[in-house]
Protein backbone atom coordinates (compact mmCIF):
# COMPACT_ATOMS: atom_id res chain seq x y z
CA UNK A 1 0.00 0.00 0.00
CA UNK A 2 2.80 2.44 0.85
CA UNK A 3 4.60 1.89 -2.45
CA UNK A 4 1.35 2.44 -4.37
CA UNK A 5 0.83 5.70 -2.47
CA UNK A 6 4.41 6.79 -3.18
CA UNK A 7 3.97 6.09 -6.90
CA UNK A 8 0.69 8.01 -6.89
CA UNK A 9 2.31 11.05 -5.23
CA UNK A 10 5.41 10.90 -7.46
CA UNK A 11 3.26 11.19 -10.59
CA UNK A 12 1.92 14.58 -9.50
CA UNK A 13 3.53 17.73 -10.88
CA UNK A 14 3.53 20.44 -8.18
CA UNK A 15 3.33 20.27 -4.37
CA UNK A 16 -0.14 21.86 -4.42
CA UNK A 17 -1.43 19.22 -6.84
CA UNK A 18 0.26 16.50 -4.80
CA UNK A 19 -1.48 17.67 -1.62
CA UNK A 20 -4.88 17.98 -3.32
CA UNK A 21 -4.53 14.60 -4.98
CA UNK A 22 -3.47 13.05 -1.69
CA UNK A 23 -6.94 13.89 -0.38
CA UNK A 24 -8.40 12.38 -3.54
CA UNK A 25 -6.39 9.20 -2.95
CA UNK A 26 -7.82 8.78 0.55
CA UNK A 27 -11.35 9.96 -0.32
CA UNK A 28 -12.53 6.43 -1.14
CA UNK A 29 -11.33 4.99 2.17
CA UNK A 30 -13.84 4.20 4.92
CA UNK A 31 -13.66 6.46 7.96
CA UNK A 32 -12.59 3.59 10.21
CA UNK A 33 -9.48 2.96 8.08
CA UNK A 34 -8.60 6.66 8.02
CA UNK A 35 -8.98 6.83 11.79
CA UNK A 36 -6.84 3.71 12.18
CA UNK A 37 -4.12 5.18 9.98
CA UNK A 38 -4.24 8.46 11.91
CA UNK A 39 -4.00 6.67 15.28
CA UNK A 40 -1.07 4.55 14.10
CA UNK A 41 0.79 7.79 13.54
CA UNK A 42 -0.57 10.00 16.33
CA UNK A 43 -0.60 7.36 19.10
CA UNK A 44 3.16 6.72 19.30
CA UNK A 45 3.84 10.46 18.96
CA UNK A 46 1.64 11.17 22.01
CA UNK A 47 3.33 8.38 23.95
CA UNK A 48 6.75 9.84 23.25
CA UNK A 49 5.74 13.43 24.02
CA UNK A 50 4.06 12.59 27.35
CA UNK A 51 6.24 10.23 29.38
CA UNK A 52 4.68 8.09 32.12
CA UNK A 53 3.45 9.94 35.23
CA UNK A 54 4.42 13.33 33.79
CA UNK A 55 0.87 14.66 34.19
CA UNK A 56 0.02 15.74 37.73
CA UNK A 57 -2.80 13.30 38.50
CA UNK A 58 -1.49 10.38 36.48
CA UNK A 59 -0.71 8.34 39.59
CA UNK A 60 -4.37 8.54 40.63
CA UNK A 61 -5.49 7.32 37.20
CA UNK A 62 -2.94 4.50 37.36
CA UNK A 63 -4.12 3.34 40.78
CA UNK A 64 -7.76 3.58 39.70
CA UNK A 65 -7.00 1.43 36.65
CA UNK A 66 -5.44 -1.15 38.96
CA UNK A 67 -8.53 -1.10 41.17
CA UNK A 68 -10.82 -1.65 38.21
CA UNK A 69 -8.60 -4.43 36.87
CA UNK A 70 -8.93 -6.17 40.25
CA UNK A 71 -12.73 -6.13 40.00
CA UNK A 72 -13.26 -3.10 42.29
CA UNK A 73 -15.26 -0.85 39.93
CA UNK A 74 -17.02 1.08 42.71
CA UNK A 75 -15.03 3.21 45.14
CA UNK A 76 -15.44 2.73 48.89
CA UNK A 77 -16.70 5.79 50.77
CA UNK A 78 -14.89 6.14 54.09
CA UNK A 79 -15.87 9.72 54.90
CA UNK A 80 -17.79 12.29 52.82
CA UNK A 81 -14.48 13.68 51.55
CA UNK A 82 -12.56 10.41 51.28
CA UNK A 83 -13.28 7.76 48.67
CA UNK A 84 -11.16 5.03 47.16
CA UNK A 85 -10.34 1.37 47.17
CA UNK A 86 -7.49 -0.89 48.16
CA UNK A 87 -4.45 -1.43 45.93
CA UNK A 88 -1.62 -3.93 46.34
CA UNK A 89 1.25 -2.92 48.62
CA UNK A 90 3.69 -2.81 45.70
CA UNK A 91 1.78 -0.07 43.86
CA UNK A 92 2.55 2.73 46.32
CA UNK A 93 6.38 2.43 46.07
CA UNK A 94 6.04 2.13 42.30
CA UNK A 95 4.10 5.40 42.11
CA UNK A 96 6.42 7.08 44.63
CA UNK A 97 9.36 6.65 42.23
CA UNK A 98 7.63 9.06 39.85
CA UNK A 99 6.55 11.59 42.49
CA UNK A 100 9.37 14.10 41.70
CA UNK A 101 7.88 14.48 38.20
CA UNK A 102 4.42 15.55 39.43
CA UNK A 103 3.68 19.24 38.91
CA UNK A 104 7.17 19.67 37.43
CA UNK A 105 7.12 19.40 33.63
CA UNK A 106 10.80 20.30 33.46
CA UNK A 107 11.72 17.06 35.30
CA UNK A 108 11.96 13.97 33.15
CA UNK A 109 12.42 10.25 33.64
CA UNK A 110 16.00 9.49 34.72
CA UNK A 111 18.07 6.29 34.78
CA UNK A 112 18.02 6.51 38.59
CA UNK A 113 14.20 6.27 38.52
CA UNK A 114 14.39 3.22 36.28
CA UNK A 115 16.74 1.45 38.69
CA UNK A 116 14.47 2.43 41.59
CA UNK A 117 11.58 0.75 39.75
CA UNK A 118 13.48 -2.54 39.87
CA UNK A 119 13.64 -2.37 43.66
CA UNK A 120 9.97 -1.32 43.93
CA UNK A 121 8.75 -4.73 42.81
Amino acid sequence: MVSALNRFIAKQKSPEIRFTNLFAYFSGWPVCKLFGLFMLIAGPVCLLLTPPFQVADESNHFMRAIQISQNQPIAITRTPNEKGAFVPDTVIPFVAVFSPMMFAPEKKLTPHMLTALQSAR
